[in-house]
C-alpha cells in the first residue's frame, strides 16, 4: 500500500467561516501526512486553529500567494521539490515563517536564516519556542 502524502488528500484547511473567528491561522507546508496531522494538533493546543496544510509545492505556493496567515511552518523539501520559492512569497507578503526541516541549518541559503529553525524530529516545546521567536509574542 502506498503512503499517502498531503497532495493526494483533500485540503483540510479552514473555510472562510472558520477564518472569521478571529483565531490566528497557520500555514503548514509539509509533505509527510502524519507529521502534518501532528502539527495540526500541536498548533491547536497552542491556540493556532484553524490551520491550512499543503503537502506539495504547487499547493503551498498557491496558498502563500492568496491566503492570509499569521504564521507558516515550512519544510524545505516537498517530495523532492524545494520550498524556497514559497519562502520568497511569504517574505514578499510579510508572513513570518519557521523552518521545520531535516536539512542542516548550514545548507539553508543565508537570506532565509534569520527565521527560527527547528530540526526534524522536533518536540512540541521546540515548536512553541520557535513560534514565540517568530511572532515575538507568547504562546
Amino acid at each position: 500500500m502506498e503512503l499517502e502524502t498531503l497532495d493526494t488528500i483533500k485540503d483540510i484547511g479552514p473555510t472562510d467561516a472558520s477564518r472569521s473567528t478571529g483565531q490566528p491561522c497557520v500555514l503548514i507546508v509539509e509533505d509527510n501526512y502524519l507529521l502534518a496531522s501532528t502539527l495540526v494538533d500541536v498548533l491547536a493546543e497552542l491556540g493556532y486553529a484553524p490551520v491550512d496544510c499543503e503537502g506539495s509545492y504547487r499547493g503551498a505556493m498557491a496558498a502563500a500567494e492568496t491566503a492570509t496567515y499569521e504564521l507558516a511552518v515550512v519544510d524545505l523539501n516537498l517530495n523532492g521539490e524545494s520550498a524556497l520559492p514559497v519562502l520568497d512569497k511569504l517574505i514578499q507578503r510579510s508572513i513570518p515563517y519557521i523552518l521545520a526541516t531535516a536539512d542542516k541549518r548550514g545548507e539553508v541559503p543565508a537570506i532565509y536564516t534569520s527565521a527560527p529553525f527547528i530540526s526534524k524530529p522536533y518536540s512540541a516545546e521546540q515548536l512553541r519556542q520557535a513560534i514565540i521567536e517568530c511572532t515575538s509574542g507568547s504562546v
